[in-house]
C-alpha cells in the first residue's frame, strides 16, 4: 500500500477529519500513486504510454509531440489538468503565508 493510498484511507476512515465525500458526478484527480477507485482519476499506467508534458513535447517533429491514442490522450488531458492545479496552490501559497507554512502530520497505522 502507498502512502498516498494509506492517507485517503485514513481520511475516509474518520469522519471527525469532515473529508469530503464526492457525489456521483464528482472526481479527485490524483496521481498514480493512488489506486484507480471510483471517484478518482488516475493515469494510465505503462512502460509506453507517456504521461508528463514534457514526454509529450520531446521529438523533432509535431506528430511525435501528438499523443498516440485514446489512453494517452486522456494522459495528456489529466496531466494538463494536474499542472493548472498545482499553479494554483502555487499561487494561494504565494498569496496567504499561512497556506505555505502550513504543516499537517497525518498517522496512519500499517
Amino acid at each position: 500500500m502507498t502512502p498516498e493510498s494509506s492517507v485517503k484511507r485514513e481520511a475516509l476512515q474518520r469522519p471527525e477529519l469532515l473529508f469530503p465525500h464526492l457525489t456521483a458526478d464528482k472526481y479527485y484527480v490524483v496521481d498514480v500513486g493512488y489506486p484507480n477507485t471510483k471517484g478518482y482519476l488516475t493515469p494510465y499506467k505503462g512502460q509506453t504510454i507517456r504521461y508528463h508534458i514534457p514526454e509529450f513535447q520531446r521529438g523533432q517533429s509535431s506528430a511525435m509531440h501528438a499523443p498516440r491514442g485514446p489512453k494517452e490522450t486522456f494522459n495528456y488531458h489529466h496531466s494538463s489538468l494536474r499542472n493548472i492545479i498545482e499553479r494554483a496552490f502555487g499561487v494561494l501559497k504565494a498569496r496567504w503565508a499561512l497556506l505555505r507554512d502550513m504543516h499537517v502530520n497525518y498517522t496512519y497505522e500499517h
